[in-house]
């Protein structure tokens, strides 16, 4: 942080400066190095700002036509897209030398002229604005900052034993309408799409090993009814292994003598 840049920032004075402008320029003075140069992301301005990102890119635009400041596009070794680095336009006396095509500012050791008449060019020593740590916003916004270590990410709930789930493979996004073919009896779909999300969802079992389920059920050696498909799922009944019949020939239902 420069205390000349904050110091130039809290004193410009321009008839088409806005509060906002100022809230932005004097965002970068805090950020920018005695030499003039800052390079703080927009979403970091916005954020100690208390400004939309949309608003702190318009602003920036317009502290540029002002003269004010000046924007690099800056880029990583690999092409991508860094950072802009900002030149603040803090009083000068002459250039580096003449052949600097960068455009880099040298700061003044003049004090910043006052912006009214009974201000002689001199003001009172400032303060930093905060002693305190700053937390960290991003990898770039480290210059003349104190940092603290990035807070741990929060863990995972641990799942519960036997809760592992399998491959996302293993449920298609057509599973229930895959099941809803097969089932044998058509009734209580609602009910049976909630078992079925409630079962997929935990993750117990493979899509695979409930339709094979399914399939043993369908060719069962049993003349008694098709259970409900709601009661089949909630009752785990593709873990069980019924009789198959032979040569595809299912038992008559039984009949009752009267």
């Amino acid at each position: 942080m420069s205390l000349r840049a904050l110091t130039w920032a809290f004193d410009l004075q321009h008839e088409e400066m806005t509060s906002t402008m100022k809230l932005v320029l004097i965002t970068l003075a805090n950020y920018a190095d005695e030499d003039g140069k800052t390079y703080p992301r927009q979403n970091t301005i916005a954020e100690k700002a208390l400004l939309s990102r949309q608003c702190v890119n318009n602003n920036l635009a317009k502290l540029e036509d002002l003269g004010f400041i000046k924007m690099i596009q800056r880029k990583h070794a690999a092409g991508g897209l860094r950072s802009s680095l900002y030149l603040l336009a803090v009083p000068i006396t002459e250039r580096i030398n003449d052949d600097d095509q960068d455009g880099d500012w040298e700061l003044s050791t003049r004090t910043t002229r006052a912006a009214n008449d009974n201000d002689k060019g001199r003001h009172p020593e400032r303060q930093p604005l905060s002693f305190s740590t700053t937390r960290v916003v991003n990898k770039d916004d480290t210059l003349n900052r104190v940092l603290e270590p990035s807070p741990e990410p929060p863990k995972e709930p641990a799942r519960k034993p036997g809760k592992t789930r399998g491959p996302a493979s293993d449920w298609p996004e057509d599973a229930f309408d895959q099941f809803w073919s097969i089932y044998p009896r058509k009734d209580g779909k609602k009910n049976a799409r909630a078992s079925f999300n409630r079962i997929s969802e935990a993750g117990n079992v493979e899509f695979n090993a409930l339709m094979e389920g399914l399939r043993l059920y369908v060719n069962k050696d049993d003349f008694r009814d098709w259970c409900w498909p709601a009661t089949w799922l909630n009752g785990d009944r593709w873990e069980d292994r019924p009789k198959q019949k032979k040569d595809g020939v299912a038992k008559p239902k039984r009949t009752v003598a009267i």
